[in-house]
């Protein structure tokens, strides 16, 4: 990895291609039975397939929300933060050789890693990303981190300790990463972070699956992946579907795979379907879980707007204050007005007839995680949320309705 590790050693380079192609081939065949995606595809990864990205206005419609351009890790001003995590940066810190030697990690690097943002793709996750970028306290890759999914937290383990400055006795930071599809990975990924970090807590925003299924669908197309008819993508997902499929709907699986819950129960298992049980892979752990909705970030009530962003704020023990959001759009920027009717001629309307049987494996999963939600893991120890009354009985509880029956309604009012 390293050129003074490896200059002169050929086979380690050969080596590290075997492993790291082996750990990708572990990902694809675990596809099969729903513990991992095909490929690591998801919002940053589309940006880096084109090396652009664009800021735009929230989809929620909030005047709250406005749109900024991506930045790398700002300048940090002085600021300390509130000093109740276990795993903060020693003082002065060990040296790097001290934590990894070669392939190896020989000592506890868990400090260098507090909290990270973890499911779900398409649910606000660049949002908080680049928001929390700005914050004094905070330190947080400008892109997606997703090495513990393919064995490489030896490779993540040197980045958060080179590439994010150290702290000192003035000026103590938290460090982030993001990751959407890590919580899916419970062959890796969690075993990674239950392995290397097991005191990172998470970051884990929901969506609507019919409305998730939709804007995950187009935001390929504007992307230009030749997305196969949404139609055909009923079920856990293949090749050719990248990434998008029903399956992925099934939050509540990998929630419940944090091992807040029992999961051992009839009735709690009754609300995944028995052809799905063998997804379930609790691996529990003491961390902490930071649950949202996406349309929380854009609450267009004062209150609970200021609400969310103080619960957060308490959940990542800062001093200051989190600033209202503002909304991050990735992917492609289309600046050729022909190219762009052409991919929009290709987006979905999802309430259309033709995704009747689609949209009703998607409601399904929206009842499913919805009661399962509200039922249990709202309710579990280490599972932290804001407003909590309003996003189950509000929220959560609309998810048993069909989005697009409100929007029917919205188009013939006018």
């Amino acid at each position: 990895r390293g050129e003074n590790r490896c200059s002169g050693m050929p086979l380690f380079h050969h080596l590290s291609i075997a492993l790291t192609s082996a750990a990708v081939l572990f990902s694809i065949v675990n596809l099969r039975f729903g513990t991992a995606v095909l490929y690591h595809l998801s919002d940053e990864e589309d940006n880096q397939h084109f090396s652009a990205m664009r800021s735009a206005p929230s989809p929620h419609g909030s005047k709250a929300i406005q749109s900024r351009t991506n930045r790398g890790i700002p300048r940090r001003e002085a600021g300390a933060i509130n000093l109740q995590y276990d795993n903060l940066e020693p003082i002065p810190r060990p040296p790097l050789r001290s934590i990894v030697q070669g392939w190896n990690i020989t000592s506890d690097p868990s400090w260098l890693l507090q909290f990270s943002i973890t499911g779900f793709p398409k649910c606000g996750t660049s949002t908080l990303m680049h928001h929390l970028q700005s914050h004094p306290e905070i330190h947080i890759f400008k892109d997606e981190r997703c090495e513990l999914g393919f064995n490489q937290h030896v490779r993540l383990t040197e980045h958060l300790y080179d590439k994010i400055p150290a702290s000192s006795k003035e000026q103590r930071f938290i460090r982030g990463i993001k990751c959407p599809v890590d919580l899916e990975n419970t062959k890796l990924s969690m075993r990674n972070y239950r392995k290397v970090f097991p005191k990172t807590d998470f970051i884990v925003g929901i969506r609507h699956p019919v409305l998730w299924f939709e804007s995950f669908y187009n935001f390929r197309v504007h992307n230009e992946f030749d997305m196969p008819p949404a139609e055909n993508l009923i079920g856990k997902c293949r090749k050719g579907s990248w990434n998008v499929c029903t399956f992925r709907s099934n939050f509540h699986i990998f929630l419940s795979n944090l091992g807040k819950t029992d999961m051992t129960t009839k009735e709690e298992r009754s609300y995944i379907d028995a052809d799905l049980h063998n997804s379930l892979d609790p691996i529990a752990t003491d961390r902490r879980v930071f649950l949202y909705e996406v349309s929380q970030l854009s609450d267009p009530d004062p209150s609970r707007a200021e609400a969310l962003r103080r619960d957060l704020q308490h959940f990542l023990h800062l001093k200051e204050p989190i600033e209202p959001f503002i909304w991050f759009k990735p992917g492609r920027n289309h600046t050729d007005n022909t190219d762009l009717d052409k991919l929009n001629s290709k987006t979905i309307d999802i309430c259309e007839a033709r995704y009747e049987e689609l949209r009703a494996v998607l409601m399904q999963r929206a009842v499913q995680v919805s009661q399962w939600s509200r039922q249990y893991f709202l309710h579990a120890d280490d599972v932290v949320v804001s407003s909590k009354e309003y996003l189950a009985n509000t929220i959560l509880k609309s998810w048993e309705n069909d989005p697009c029956i409100e929007r029917q309604k919205a188009v013939r009012t006018g």
